[in-house]
Order: structure tokens, then sequence, then C-alpha cells
């Protein structure tokens, strides 16, 4: 089985300006899947539910990047310099974090649930491996959420939902703020019709910044009628 795809790139020096092609691609059968080892703790209280989590996942055998075998061919007029980039193992990483929510039912018809998340991550490179695709990355984000649900009667429902979201650093990500509304209808058991609200503070909000070659597609605002039908 082939499993990743070693890429060499050409540079042009002819007037002093630079250009990047690809020029060959080869199969690699040494790249392996990850490995993760989590631990898990949490604690559950039956009053006004409180819930709080923590956890820590340690992580191996990440893909990375790797330099190759240097290509070097004496033309004239220009040298045509080639470098291999090789899909290894080369990365290792841990994340810890936790999580702490709140649900409360304020009345018959209304519920209320709130959460709180916090995620540190640290991403470097294994032993042996020099990579060309950055040494060490740290993220830090957190999220607060905010739902309010609301039983209008035996047909209908309305949910609010409030996401504050902070900001990743190194990428750069700017943080966020979030929200999404729900009115449902259901006229049986088996059906029901919503129409939903998705992120009305924003359109064209970025959620993540890839590196490398690939390009980040903005998250836009959405409006959806939805049937759902039960059997």
């Amino acid at each position: 089985m082939v499993n990743a795809i070693s890429s060499s790139f050409r540079s042009d020096f002819r007037h002093s300006n630079s250009s990047l092609s690809s020029c060959k691609s080869e199969a690699i059968r040494l790249f392996l899947s990850e490995r993760v080892h989590a631990t898990e703790a949490g604690q559950h209280r039956q009053r006004w539910s409180v819930d709080l989590a923590l956890f820590h996942n340690r992580y191996t055998r990440l893909a990375s990047l790797e330099p190759g075998q240097l290509h070097i061919e004496w033309r004239q007029p220009v040298p045509d310099i080639r470098q291999d980039l090789i899909f290894s193992n080369g990365r290792q990483g841990v994340n810890c974090g936790g999580e702490l929510s709140l649900s409360a039912n304020l009345r018959p018809w209304w519920r209320l649930l709130g959460s709180y998340s916090y995620l540190n991550t640290v991403s470097d490179r294994a032993t042996n491996f020099a990579g060309v695709d950055g040494r060490l990355t740290r993220m830090d984000p957190a999220q607060a959420e905010l739902q309010s649900h609301w039983n209008l009667g035996q047909r209908w429902q309305a949910d609010v939902s409030l996401y504050a979201v902070g900001r990743v650093v190194q990428r750069p990500v700017p943080g966020y703020l979030r929200a999404d509304t729900r009115l449902s209808w259901r006229p049986s058991r088996i059906q029901e019709w919503s129409f939903i609200t998705q992120d009305l503070f924003n359109n064209g909000r970025l959620e993540w910044q890839p590196e490398l070659f690939i390009y980040a597609i903005p998250t836009r605002r959405a409006v959806l009628l939805r049937w759902t039908f039960q059997f």
C-alpha cells in the first residue's frame, strides 16, 4: 500500500528570479499510522447537573515533512537544483485540558446549558528528525458556550446558542463570537420541520490556518430549512 508521496521542487535562478514547480513523485512505504495514549478523569453531580472532565493525550508517529536527497545538475546557462521532500513520522505531541459544563432547568419549559473548555497542545520534533515544517507549535485556544432551550407548547421548540472562541496566536487565527438559532415544529411524533440559522455574527471567518501548501476555507453564514423523519 502506498502511504505517502515524496515531491521534488526545482529552483530557477535565471534573471535573479526564483520559481517553484513540481518535478516528480515517489512512493514511500515507511509512513506509519499515528499512536495516541489517552487519560481522562471526570466528576458528575446531579444537582444542577455539574460535570467536570480532565484529559491528557500523548501522540507519537505524527506526520511530518523531511528533507530527502538534494539533486544538483550543472547545466548551462543556469544550474538545476532539486530538493526531495518525504512524508514521514517525525513529530510527537501532547495535549491536555478540561471541560466544565453546567445544566439547569429554570422552568418546566426553559432549560439553560453552559460550558467552558480549555485545550493546551504542544507539538515538537521526534528524536533524529530534522523536518522542514517547523520545530515547535503550541496552541492554547479556549471556548465558552451558552445554550437556551424553550418548549413553546407541545409542538414548538426554540433554541439559541452562543459560542465565544479564543484566538490561536501561532497560525494566526483570530477569536470570534458565533450565534446559532433554531425554531422547530413537530406536526407528528415521527417528523419535524426546523428553521435554522448558523453564524449570524460572521460571514467568512477562519477556524484554522493550515501549514505548507494547503489553503484555508472560511466558514460562511448559513440559513437552513430541515425536515426530519424518524422511523
